[in-house]
């Protein structure tokens, strides 16, 4: 059996944020359309982490995802997020490809996340407020410059130190911020990539238009903005029962009475046309990930790795 190895720099290498948007939007359709299977992760919990196994199957293709959230890794000098994702042939379930998944992870969550800010943020969107600067925050910027023309970046972490490492090497011109208020005034797009389980700012800091996308907490006890901040506005996800399952902002505004189960869009339904925005000046996209995008991304990449001749193969 012979397996096509793909390092992070292998991915890195064949892969650009506008190619990857491009996918997800294949990827959101196509799960929307039921073209996909992608099943709920099953989660592993230890006491210093969690890993997600995460299954997915394609008309050309199956594959899962093992990906790890180990909050102490940093120590050890080592990612948070780690992972590797295995592909499949769908005629025969042999292997072939085996591929580092932090960076496609990384990867996807920003594209995904550009792909929402493109069909609700307002065109002239110039200002980006991130939360967290971790291994996730320059694909998300990466990908929101790649659908708005942006202007000027504010970068708020916990520590401060790794929002200005990441402010310092930014090609447009960007600051770090401890004050959340200062961070988010006039700021046309946020987004939220972080761990948190209490909300990173209070809905009265946010302008009246504004485009919000939270990506950083899967888990019902994970919560990056409060309940009243899906309250009027067009709430958007990956995926409904998913969102339901996963993720703790949408459950606590559906408890609060903030928000009804049948108000969440699908970003697919809405990128298939079967589906419309009720027009809130207020946009909220909820992302907790979904495989479905993990095997479109990682397919992608082994066609063009395979095209290019990039990777390594062994025989097992």
């Amino acid at each position: 059996m012979n397996i096509l190895m793909l390092s992070a720099d292998d991915v890195r290498s064949v892969t650009t944020m506008p190619e990857a948007v491009a996918a997800m939007r294949t990827a959101l359709i196509e799960l929307h359309r039921g073209t996909i299977t992608a099943p709920l992760r099953t989660p592993v919990t230890t006491e210093h982490g969690t890993s997600f196994f995460m299954p997915a199957g394609a008309s050309d293709a199956i594959g899962i995802k093992i990906v790890s959230a180990f909050p102490g890794n940093p120590v050890h000098y080592l990612p948070v997020i780690n992972g590797v994702y295995v592909l499949l042939d769908h005629t025969t379930g042999t292997p072939v490809a085996v591929m580092d998944a932090t960076y496609m992870t990384a990867l996807r969550t920003g594209a995904t996340a550009g792909l929402a800010v493109d069909v609700l943020a307002a065109a002239d969107a110039s200002i980006l407020t991130l939360f967290g600067a971790g291994g996730q925050a320059q694909s998300l910027i990466d990908a929101v410059c790649a659908v708005r023309s942006i202007r000027e970046i504010r970068i708020v972490s916990r520590g401060g130190e790794s929002a200005r490492t990441l402010a310092a090497n930014q090609t447009v011109p960007a600051t770090a911020h401890d004050d959340p208020a200062a961070a988010l005034a006039d700021a046309d797009i946020v987004v939220t990539a972080t761990p948190s389980t209490e909300p990173l700012f209070a809905t009265s800091m946010l302008k009246d238009r504004v485009c919000v996308a939270a990506v950083g907490s899967h888990s019902l006890s994970m919560r990056e903005l409060p309940a009243d901040c899906l309250a009027g506005a067009d709430v958007v996800v990956e995926d409904r029962d998913t969102a339901l399952a996963e993720a703790g902002e949408i459950g606590d505004a559906i408890q609060a009475g903030f928000l009804k189960a049948s108000d969440l869009i699908e970003l697919g339904a809405l990128l298939a046309d079967d589906a419309s925005l009720p027009g809130h000046p207020r946009s909220v996209y909820k992302s907790v990930g979904n495989a479905a995008e993990d095997i479109t991304i990682a397919r992608e990449i082994f066609m063009k790795a395979t095209a290019e001749n990039i990777g390594t193969t062994v025989t097992l």
